[in-house]
C-alpha cells in the first residue's frame, strides 16, 4: 500500500444515468495515472497525496503543496497550502483556512471567505457565514441565505444528505430542505438524530414519539415507537425497530432483513450484513447471499459489492448479478464506481471496467 496509493470514493451517479467510469492510482514510482472509460493516462510525474475521485473529476496535492482538481482533463489550481478536500459523486468541497469553495460542473465557486461551520452532500453545501452568522446553502448553481441564527451552528453527521438536509431554528422548529423548499418536521426542545440520504430524511419524532420519514415533500410515520437505529439511503430507509428486527422501507413497502445480523452497513442503494457467517446483500427489494467464498472484507459503491473469492481473486455483485472479476490471486483491490483496480504484485495492476480487464 505504501507504493500503491489509492483512495476509495462513493461514486454512484445520482442525478443522471451516467455512472462513474473514472479512477486513479499511483504506481511504484509514485507517478499518478488516470483510468477513464478504458484509457489509462499518465497525468502527474511526481508524488501526489490526498487523492479524491468523483464522477468527472480527480483532485490531489502535488509535492509542492499545491492543490489541483482535474475536471474532464481540465487542470485547475484550487489552493496553495494545506487544504481539506471533501469529495462526493458530483461536487468537490474544499476548505482552505477560512475559505470554503465548491467545484461543480467544471467551475470553482467561492462560497465564503469566512466560514464558521458547514455540511455537504452530493449536490448541496450548507454553511454558516461568520459575516452575520446566518445560514446559507449552495444548490443548483445558486447561493441562498435562508436563516438567521444566534450563536455558532453545529452540523452533525446525518443532517446533510445528497440533495436534502435538516436544520433547526433558534425556536426549536426542525425543518427539511429539498429543491429550494422547506418543510416543517416537528417542534421540540430536544436534539434529534437525523439521517439524510437521497430524497429522504429519517428521524425519531420528538414531538409525536414516533419513528418518521420525510420523502419528497411528505412526512409520515414508519413506526409508532422510536427506532433503535436507522440510516437513510437512496430513496429508502433502513431501521431497527423496538423488537430489534432489521427492516428496510422502500417504494412504499417494508422488507424484513432479520434479527441477529452482524456488521450491517448502508451504502447508497445497498445494505450489506453478515448472517450465520454469510455475506448478504439487500438491493432493489431482493436479498442476495454470497456462497462458496471467503469474504474477509468487501467494498460497496454505486450498487456494486466487490469481495474476495475462494481462489483469492475478486468477484462482485453488480446491481443484482454476481460476476467473476478475476480468478487470479490479488494482494489488493479497490472499488470506485464502475471500476475495480486490482493489484497482483507490487508492480502489476489491472482495472476491471464494463466486464473487461485493462492491464497496466
Amino acid at each position: 500500500m505504501n507504493k500503491f496509493l489509492l483512495f476509495i470514493l462513493i461514486s454512484t451517479t445520482l442525478f443522471t444515468t451516467e455512472a462513474q467510469n473514472i479512477t486513479a492510482f499511483s504506481d511504484a514510482n509514485n507517478k499518478l495515472y488516470q483510468f477513464n472509460s478504458g484509457e489509462i493516462k499518465l497525468i502527474e510525474y511526481q508524488k501526489t497525496t490526498n487523492l479524491q475521485i468523483g464522477n468527472k473529476y480527480i483532485a490531489y496535492a502535488n509535492s509542492q503543496g499545491d492543490y489541483y482538481v482535474r475536471w474532464q482533463d481540465n487542470k485547475m489550481l484550487l489552493a496553495q497550502g494545506f487544504t481539506e478536500f471533501f469529495e462526493t459523486d458530483n461536487i468537490l468541497v474544499s476548505h482552505f483556512t477560512s475559505i470554503l469553495k465548491v467545484v461543480d460542473k467544471g467551475k470553482i465557486i467561492n462560497l465564503t471567505s469566512f466560514v464558521q461551520s458547514f455540511g455537504y452532500g452530493d449536490s448541496v453545501v450548507v454553511f454558516q457565514d461568520k459575516i452575520g452568522g446566518n445560514l446559507k446553502y449552495y444548490y443548483q448553481d445558486t447561493i441562498i441565505e435562508f436563516a438567521q441564527i444566534i450563536g455558532d451552528y453545529n452540523f452533525y453527521p446525518g443532517m446533510v444528505g445528497n440533495n436534502v438536509f435538516a436544520y433547526t431554528d433558534n425556536a426549536g422548529n426542525y425543518y427539511a430542505f429539498q429543491n429550494h423548499q422547506f418543510y416543517l418536521l416537528f417542534s421540540a426542545n430536544g436534539y434529534p438524530k437525523f439521517s439524510s440520504g437521497l430524497n429522504v430524511i429519517a428521524f425519531n419524532d420528538l414531538e409525536n414519539n414516533t419513528f418518521a420519514m420525510y420523502r419528497n415533500g411528505e412526512i409520515f410515520d414508519l413506526e409508532d415507537q422510536y427506532a433503535l437505529n436507522y440510516k437513510a439511503g437512496d430513496d429508502f430507509v433502513y431501521y431497527q425497530d423496538q423488537s430489534e428486527t432489521h427492516k428496510v422501507y422502500y417504494d412504499d413497502e417494508t422488507f424484513e432483513l432479520g434479527f441477529d445480523l452482524q456488521n450491517l452497513s448502508v451504502h447508497d442503494s445497498v445494505v450489506t450484513f453478515f448472517e450465520a457467517g454469510y455475506l448478504k446483500i439487500w438491493y432493489n427489494k431482493e436479498i442476495y447471499t454470497i456462497f462458496n467464498t471467503n469474504v474477509s472484507a468487501h467494498q460497496v459503491d454505486g450498487g456494486i459489492v466487490a469481495f474476495t473469492n475462494k481462489n483469492g481473486g475478486v468477484n462482485a455483485l453488480v446491481r443484482g448479478k454476481e460476476v467473476e472479476v478475476t480468478n487470479q490471486r490479488v494482494i489488493g483491490f479497490w472499488l470506485n464506481g464502475n471500476t475495480i483496480v486490482l493489484q497482483f504484485s507490487p508492480s502489476s495492476y489491472a482495472v476491471w471496467w464494463n466486464g473487461k480487464l485493462y492491464r497496466f
